[in-house]
């Protein structure tokens, strides 16, 4: 079996492990109007007879050969670049889907043009599950954009976010921090 290399990812492997199949799970769902909002009951079968897939990135998600994978299969990643960046995370995968890659929730695999990975929300969006680094350094706009797009909310972490453009902002948006003079953001100069 792979290895589970995250605390949330082994909690949430046993967690999973322990519930009875069919086991239904929630996605990201925009157009939902139940409760709880923005979520929506997905009919799939998370697939526990095969062993959790361990991916390093993003980039090896993408790369993967899927047409081993069962429907509804969970793959996890260490990270969106490197491992322990921010971006890590667990997600499922769905054969028949052609949903449109956005870069950190729903990931297209190259090699095939139907299927794609999900990923399970597991605590507050970040900007890092999009490619996000508070290092001052790199262009963090279209990530966090993309959260706020997908998710309505962003959290930053501590470190210092910087921004070529302004981020577009609607009313139902939220930017949290972890607090004064520990999350940064700034327009790049």
């Amino acid at each position: 079996a792979a290895a589970v290399t995250t605390k949330w990812q082994r909690y949430l492997w046993r967690r999973v492990r322990a519930t009875p199949l069919p086991c239904i799970i929630y996605r990201w769902d925009p157009n939902a109007t139940s409760h709880p909002t923005y979520l929506k009951w997905i009919d799939i079968t998370v697939s526990f007879t095969n062993s959790l897939v361990a991916l390093g990135n993003i980039a090896v998600l993408r790369a993967y050969d899927s047409t081993v994978l069962n429907n509804g299969q969970l793959v996890s990643i260490d990270g969106y670049a490197t491992n322990g960046d921010g971006g890590e995370g667990l997600f499922y995968y769905d054969s028949s889907s052609v949903a449109v890659d956005d870069g950190g929730s729903i990931i297209k695999p190259t090699l095939s043009a139907t299927g794609r990975y999900f990923r399970l929300v597991l605590g507050d969006p970040k900007a890092e599950w999009f490619g996000a680094k508070a290092d001052g350094i790199v262009d963090c706009q279209v990530s966090i954009q993309a959260c706020l797009t997908k998710y309505s909310e962003v959290n930053l972490q501590v470190g210092t976010y910087i921004l070529s453009d302004t981020v577009g902002l609607a009313s139902n948006y939220t930017i949290r921090g972890k607090g004064i003079d520990k999350t940064i953001v700034k327009m790049q100069s």
